[in-house]
């Protein structure tokens, strides 16, 4: 029960109480007022509870205070075991009215036991919960078996296993690896943190290789048999060798790789090696003193060499006095035999044989026309052969004599030998012919032969042999005209013993163009200079060069026209209407161009002529008349390159009857001979000089006419045709 006091002030009533309560509870109270002010109440109800009071002018005050007269309830114990074994219980706390101080109480205990933990209220009740511990833990887990794998040795790791022994271990098993032999310690632990160590040991591991040992060979001497090699094996690791030692069986000296083995499996490889076989036959070396060929006794050497025992014997030998087969026999320190007979060879004491000849033709009136090469041949009958290097050629130099030849064998025997006496004539006889005179070609012309060089000691004279005839028709035939003598030297002459009147032709097959070919190029050139000339003046002076028509390329004349030298450029063409041209220098046109002279005339012109100092012309030339000779006794030789269609003949003055141009009425040997291109130069060495030997195009033929294939690239204009031939096709 509460017993509350108070006092009554002017208009108030204020209750005063201690003590906080936090289940409250409302109870009714009527008090009457007392004048001295004051009064109390009596309470016993738990709970909140409120005091009003009011006075008389009605104004009222309240107030509200708590009782709590019961003690706190345990509520559901718990025990929970800590790392160490002890164990921590708590109690958690209940009140209906003031609370508890704690919500939860905490107690660790480290021995089992009843006991109890007290709990209070806030108004200071308490209340004892009690509880019995059995749960406390202080006794580490127990070693158990101990396991490791693997048992036997290893040159690995070891896997050593504890087991824990006890009623609440973390784990049953506990590992640990070993990478070396040894001991170590194993913690275990139950549940509570309760822990021991457990000692283990290892020694079952071997991680060291054996170790190669010594090694023995059966036999150890020399042998040409096999030979048993073993190696023996030794162990620091512990484990021991697999086997004490390693063989094998050697064929041939050398070496081979073992591997030994400990129980742990660790392996090195061994080398064993033998050097005390020797299957080799040992060699004979053969050797005759002297060992080259003689005409003495010669001893015989037979030498032994072995590797890789040696010989028992270096050297046995035998004097022998002919040639025969001497046998040896040789042996090694493995007694291996080698037969070594040795060929007794270079014993000569017969002279070789010595025979002439002559490596130089003599012919069969038994003359040379050169030094006579003169041999001597050596056979030997008695096996040495005769010696190289022997002087068994000479050169016989003088007229009327021989020479004596001293011939040996290898093994020294000697001979002599002469040849017959040799008659010498190196001087070609001469060839010309003097007194021929001038030839025209082609011809049939007998060389003269003189062989007149007087007879000294080391040349004799042969004389000449019988002269044949030859048949010319060129120039350069001439120089396969020859002459012999006696000893057949051979004598050639020369195109320049030879006056000849004669033109060469190159490039085309030559000759006089066919008839009806020309009147077609004639007609179609006509046609052309008509078609370029029509409504054109001709220059009007007749000794300058001035290409006036067709843009520059064409010169056109009228009447005779004499020009000096000039060089072309280009393609130009030369026209000459009812007139006669003639050429005072030379005329040339450059790389890559080409000139067309077009003559056209009548009966009595047309032709062109040529200066006698003329020694060039560089043209094709289509004229109605002749190409005429200013002088055909010049001595300069003409080089016409181009092509030529005149009314000229080639060979007609030799022809029987002569022959004369077309346009030439009346015909005899004069004319026939003007007409003729044969004869239009009479060039000749022994009148104009040698040709240069500069200049190729040159030959010694008095005129040479060379076709310009240019032409086919690039024709003249007016020489080009219409119709079913080409220009070509006649000209070439």
């Amino acid at each position: 029960m509460l017993k509350i006091k108070f006092q009554l002030l002017t208009s108030f009533v204020f209750v005063f109480l201690s003590g906080a309560f936090f289940v409250p509870k409302t109870l009714a109270a009527t008090y009457n007022y007392n004048p001295s002010g004051a009064g109390s109440f009596n309470f016993s109800q738990p709970g909140i509870n409120t005091v009003r009071a009011c006075n008389l002018d009605g104004i009222c005050n309240s107030t509200t205070f708590y009782i709590d007269n019961a003690a706190p309830n345990c509520g559901s114990i718990t025990q929970q075991v800590l790392p160490g074994g002890s164990v921590e219980v708590t109690v958690p706390c209940s009140d209906a009215h003031s609370g508890c101080v704690q919500n939860v109480y905490k107690q660790t205990y480290s021995a089992n036991g009843n006991k109890s933990i007290t709990i209070s209220d806030k108004v200071g009740y308490t209340r004892n919960c009690s509880f019995s511990v059995t749960a406390v833990d202080k006794t580490p887990p127990n070693c158990g078996t101990i396991t490791k794998i693997p048992t036997s040795w290893t040159s690995g790791y070891v896997t050593a296993t504890v087991q824990c022994v006890g009623s609440d271990c973390q784990r049953p098993n506990y590992s640990t690896t070993f990478t070396a032999n040894g001991t170590k310690n194993i913690t275990i632990q139950d549940h509570t943190g309760n822990s021991r160590s457990c000692a283990i040991s290892v020694s079952n591991i071997d991680r060291y290789a054996p170790s190669c040992g010594a090694v023995s060979r059966s036999p150890s001497s020399w042998t040409s048999g096999n030979v048993f090699a073993a190696l023996s094996c030794y162990d620091t690791g512990g484990s021991g060798c697999q086997q004490s030692s390693y063989g094998s069986t050697f064929y041939s000296n050398g070496a081979k790789y073992v591997t030994i083995r400990d129980y742990a499996g660790n392996s090195r490889t061994c080398g064993i090696s033998v050097s005390n076989i020797d299957k080799t036959m040992p060699v004979c070396s053969r050797t005759l003193i002297p060992s080259f060929w003689t005409n003495t006794d010669v001893t015989a050497v037979a030498s032994c060499s072995d590797t890789p025992s040696g010989c028992q014997q270096s050297v046995q030998s035998r004097l022998v006095s002919s040639n025969q087969t001497v046998p040896f026999n040789i042996r090694d320190r493995a007694n291996n035999t080698t037969s070594c007979n040795v060929n007794v060879w270079n014993i000569d004491k017969q002279r070789p044989t010595c025979t002439t000849s002559f490596l130089t033709t003599i012919n069969s009136l038994g003359w040379s026309k050169e030094a006579v090469v003169a041999q001597a041949k050596c056979s030997d009958t008695g096996n040495s052969n005769c010696k190289s290097g022997q002087n068994l050629t000479t050169t016989i130099t003088k007229h009327n004599s021989n020479h004596t030849f001293s011939v040996s064998d290898n093994a020294n025997n000697t001979n002599t030998c002469t040849t017959s006496t040799v008659k010498i004539d190196r001087d070609s006889p001469k060839c010309d012919f003097e007194g021929t005179g001038w030839v025209t070609l082609p011809a049939n012309v007998t060389p003269n032969c003189n062989d007149t060089v007087v007879q000294t000691s080391n040349n004799g004279v042969s004389g000449c042999k019988a002269v044949e005839d030859f048949d010319i028709e060129r120039v350069s035939e001439i120089s396969k005209v020859k002459v012999v003598d006696n000893a057949d030297n051979v004598s050639y002459c020369k195109e320049e013993d030879l006056m000849v009147h004669y033109v060469e032709i190159r490039g085309t097959q030559g000759g006089e163009t066919n008839s009806a070919l020309k009147q077609t190029l004639a007609n179609n050139i006509k046609q052309n200079v008509a078609d370029l000339t029509r409504n054109e003046l001709p220059n009007s002076t007749n000794t300058t060069l001035n290409y006036n028509l067709n843009n520059g390329t064409i010169a056109y004349y009228q009447g005779d026209v004499r020009l000096n030298a000039f060089e072309v450029s280009g393609k130009k063409t030369i026209i000459v209407e009812n007139g006669s041209l003639t050429l005072n220098g030379n005329v040339t046109y450059d790389t890559n161009s080409i000139l067309g002279i077009i003559v056209l005339g009548t009966a009595n012109n047309g032709n062109v002529t040529i200066s006698a100092n003329v020694d060039t012309v560089q043209a094709i030339l289509f004229a109605e008349g002749k190409l005429i000779s200013e002088d055909q006794d010049s001595a300069t030789q003409l080089y016409w390159k181009g092509s030529l269609i005149t009314d000229n003949t080639i060979g007609g003055h030799t022809q029987n009857p002569q022959k004369c141009s077309n346009k030439t009425t009346n015909c005899n040997s004069s004319q026939s001979r003007t007409d003729d291109l044969n004869y239009f130069r009479s060039y000749h060495h022994s009148i104009a000089g040698a040709v240069s030997s500069s200049d190729p195009q040159k030959s010694n033929a008095p005129t040479i006419i060379e076709y310009d294939s240019m032409v086919q690239q690039n024709t003249p204009y007016g020489f080009e045709m219409s119709g079913e031939f080409s220009l070509q096709e006649i000209i070439n």
